[in-house]
């Protein structure tokens, strides 16, 4: 069976808990932090229903809080919408509607654009949890690898924004083919200088 990103994700916490995940000038996260960060936050979005197929978007600046709402949006089950900060509030709001998200997750930024809107609105966790058992965490219950992973919206520049689903197995093939043509290694460096919500 495909392996989902999550579980190659929790997988690097299992065996380097302590090797950096992410780092931003001085805010640095490590693999164990992340997931435990991002579990904890997968708590709270399944008690307001995220799972398999379920949307829940994500308005967070480009921080490492960004990362962790995309990997607690997974290890819940359900589908990111990114929402691109720099965005209108009412292109943010029109997006969140047609999506069908059943909540947002936001940080101080996100959740003043995402002002009314008709859903919970769940702050960006920035803080780390206590350890858990990362084990459960490996694959999010119920998730097959056909499930949407993250629906991302067009440009809207010849008309109404639409949605593009992405797949579980699409996203794993995507890393893992990255990984292979670039070589990379647990020592490698990306840097992320795009939008999460970019679109063509």
């Amino acid at each position: 069976m495909t392996r989902l990103l999550p579980e190659m994700i929790a997988s690097r916490a299992g065996t380097s808990p302590d090797a950096i995940a992410v780092a931003q000038w001085d805010n640095r996260i490590s693999y164990g932090d992340l997931v435990d960060r991002a579990a904890r936050l997968a708590t709270r979005l399944r008690v307001v229903g995220a799972g398999p197929e379920i949307r829940v978007a994500i308005c967070v600046r480009r921080t490492p809080s960004l990362v962790t709402a995309i990997l607690g949006v997974l290890l819940a089950g359900g589908a990111y919408v990114p929402l691109d900060p720099a965005y209108p509030a009412r292109r943010l709001l029109g997006i969140l509607s047609d999506s069908g998200a059943i909540a947002a997750v936001a940080d101080k930024a996100g959740a003043a654009l995402l002002a009314g809107a008709p859903v919970p609105v769940l702050p960006a966790d920035d803080e780390p949890a206590p350890a858990h058992d990362r084990e459960a965490d490996l694959r999010p219950a119920g998730v097959l690898p056909g499930n949407a992973a993250y629906v991302m919206y067009t440009s809207g520049s010849t008309g109404q924004p639409k949605g593009v689903v992405v797949s579980h197995a699409s996203v794993a093939a995507f890393a893992e083919a990255v990984g292979r043509r670039f070589t990379l290694g647990p020592g490698s460096r990306a840097i992320g200088f795009a939008s999460a919500a970019f679109a063509s």
